[in-house]
């Protein structure tokens, strides 16, 4: 076997003519597969008597036929582009940027790592968390809820496992990126160490690759935990007896604040839009809405944990929540968190939004006749169930006031809006 040869030697003696021993100019081949310029072969045909044959095999060549080779034609004009310090250092300049790139890019996918990473042990500690929380809220209960507490613990599980999939599956994403751009790295690290003709070619390949596409993955917070937080002794009790409609908190509308096209019930439990004609009769105050038709309960929470429930039955606009103690009652704000005011609201057609910065859509399949608000003042968390099914809607974190009132608005009177906003009382 011949000796190996070095590359861009190869290369070189590959694309010289034997004729004129300089590079192809216009180059030809002939039936041997032999390459010469076309100039050379035709000269050199002209001044020779003998039959045609090819200068390097001797092969006789009938009719002198030649073929034109414009892939060859555009590698030689490439290596002597090429052959120019001024053209190489630019290559070599992109390629050590693109290096750059690269490595850069791995340091940011092994950020991610790291976080997801984080994320999961986040994870597995609010796991632990809710286990102890739902441990502790079935104690007095332990013996007759023993099946319930199992259902919700393993519920916790399948949450738990879920999110620690799914920021596995994350993981190996990105070390699959980062694996992929190590390749890449290591091609180009190779290629650097090249020199001459070969650097150049491979080189320009490289530069014509299409670049790694990097995906990055969204770390949400993970904590999926929410629904399985709340007042669980009363979920259970709302399982458990199903003709017992309870609402722990028995508060009313405060008259006092609500706008003056709004009409009440003589309980004050029931309001509905007046279809835009004040109230006879309405005193004066100083704490009322002036501007939207909105009302407050007549509580206002400073601490500890609350829920109540308003049945909203078919209507298809309101907006339900807390407002802080000393938002302005006398100016038209937007309902937000910046504002004073935490709340979910439906717009018709069966949309739901939580009014956060921006809304927040909530996918809810079963539209609720019954909402369920529970406001944790310590861990300044506002919760919203579907109080008939007890399911999680949304959850606002964060909340920060001195002080909270129950906020109600029931929407515009309208055909399909005419139905009161009532406020559901305990009955046993």
């Amino acid at each position: 076997m011949a000796k190996a040869v070095p590359p861009e030697t190869t290369l070189s003696e590959e694309l010289t003519c034997s004729v004129c021993y300089e590079l192809l100019t216009n180059p030809v081949m002939l039936a041997c597969m032999h390459h010469f310029c076309r100039e050379c072969i035709t000269c050199y045909w002209t001044v020779s008597n003998n039959e045609p044959t090819c200068p390097h095999c001797r092969m006789k060549i009938p009719d002198k036929s030649v073929k034109s080779n414009q892939l060859l034609n555009k590698v030689v004009d490439l290596v002597k582009k090429c052959s120019t310090s001024e053209y190489h250092n630019k290559i070599e300049s992109d390629l050590k940027e693109l290096l750059k790139t690269r490595e850069h890019e791995v340091g940011t996918l092994n950020e991610k790592r790291t976080d997801a990473e984080k994320k999961i042990q986040s994870v597995k500690e609010s796991g632990h968390d809710i286990r102890l929380k739902i441990a502790a809220e079935f104690q007095t209960l332990h013996e007759v809820l023993l099946k319930e507490e199992k259902q919700l613990l393993s519920s916790v599980d399948e949450e738990e496992e879920k999110a620690l999939v799914r920021l596995r599956d994350i993981i190996k994403k990105l070390d699959k990126q980062i694996a992929s751009l190590a390749e890449n790295i290591s091609f180009i690290q190779k290629t650097l160490k090249k020199s001459g003709d070969s650097f150049v070619l491979e080189a320009e390949a490289m530069m014509r690759r299409p670049p790694v596409r990097l995906e990055s993955p969204v770390l949400d917070n993970c904590d999926l935990f929410y629904k399985h937080k709340g007042p669980f002794q009363y979920m259970v009790w709302r399982r458990m007896f199903k003709s017992i409609h309870p609402v722990p908190d028995p508060m009313t509308y405060d008259t006092s604040s609500a706008h003056t096209s709004l009409i009440f019930s003589n309980d004050l439990r029931s309001v509905t839009d007046g279809n835009r004609s004040p109230r006879s009769h309405v005193g004066d105050s100083s704490q009322r809405f002036l501007q939207c038709i909105n009302v407050l309960g007549s509580r206002v929470y400073h601490s500890g944990k609350h829920y109540w429930e308003i049945w909203v039955g078919k209507k298809t606009k309101w907006d339900l929540g807390v407002a802080s103690y000393s938002v302005d009652r006398k100016v038209r704000v937007k309902l937000r968190p910046k504002n004073g005011y935490w709340t979910i609201r439906m717009l018709g057609n069966n949309k739901y939004v939580a009014a956060t910065e921006p809304w927040t859509a909530l996918e809810i399949e079963t539209p609720p006749k019954r909402i369920g608000v529970y406001l944790d003042c310590g861990d300044e968390e506002l919760m919203f169930f579907d109080a008939e099914r007890m399911v999680h809607l949304f959850t606002f974190t964060g909340i920060e006031a001195k002080g909270f009132f129950p906020f109600f608005s029931p929407g515009f009177h309208e055909d399909q809006n005419s139905e009161p906003l009532k406020i559901c009382h305990l009955v046993l």
